[in-house]
């Protein structure tokens, strides 16, 4: 994945130095910079806003079947959150768009 990561890195920069080079395009490479920041800053809010439901989930999930099941309930949600994330990533990592 650090490969990949690399290479989007390098084609970003790329398309930053391609709108630098001409000076017409100037405002408009620095409105793409800021809406790519925004986008990123909302994504990250966003991420923060699912980890909190899911933390507040399993507590609840916990303190409710404890003295029913034990920890089954509990093991089972965990099992899944952790299969979500990780298909969560790899679409994040993959990119959905080369899908269309």
């Amino acid at each position: 994945m650090g490969h990949f990561l690399q290479q989007q890195q390098q084609q970003q920069r790329k398309k930053m130095q391609l709108s630098l080079d001409t000076p017409d395009d100037l405002p408009g490479a620095i409105l793409e910079q800021s809406e790519e920041a925004e986008s990123s800053v909302c994504a990250r809010r966003l991420l923060g806003i699912v980890a909190i439901l899911i933390v507040f989930g399993l507590t609840m999930l916990y303190s409710t079947s404890y003295n029913v099941a034990g920890l089954r309930f509990f093991k089972f949600q965990i099992l899944w959150v952790l299969i979500g994330s990780a298909a969560g990533f790899a679409a994040y990592f993959f990119g959905y768009r080369r899908l269309t």
